[in-house]
């Protein structure tokens, strides 16, 4: 399959799917969903089981920014990004809404 076919399926540009395939820059949230389907499988499943990497392949499974996720969780979203990037270790009221969000977006 062409970069082309791949990219009319994705609804994006060849370049686009090119700079994925380089690792040239990573596929926004929104784009993850359709990747998922493409693919047949979700390739950040069980690539760890830390929650900071959980949170966010669950995150960008289900398409979302930070900003909306952290709104569906419940905290704001600077606390929510330094969660995903490992610098703040969330409080057990915030790890369990982590954890509950965590289970709703597995396929």
């Amino acid at each position: 399959m062409s970069q082309s076919d791949v990219a009319s399926i994705m609804y994006v540009t060849k370049d686009t799917v090119y700079k994925w395939e380089a690792n040239l820059f990573p596929p926004m949230p929104k784009h993850m969903k359709n990747i998922i389907a493409f693919l047949g499988y979700d390739p950040m499943e069980k690539c760890s089981q830390a929650l900071h990497v959980q949170l966010r392949a669950a995150r960008l499974r289900s398409g979302e920014t930070i900003n909306e996720a952290a709104l569906r969780i419940g905290c704001c979203p600077a606390t929510l990004s330094k969660i995903e990037k490992n610098t703040l270790k969330p409080r057990p009221i915030t790890w369990a809404k982590i954890e509950k969000y965590i289970n709703s977006q597995k396929i």
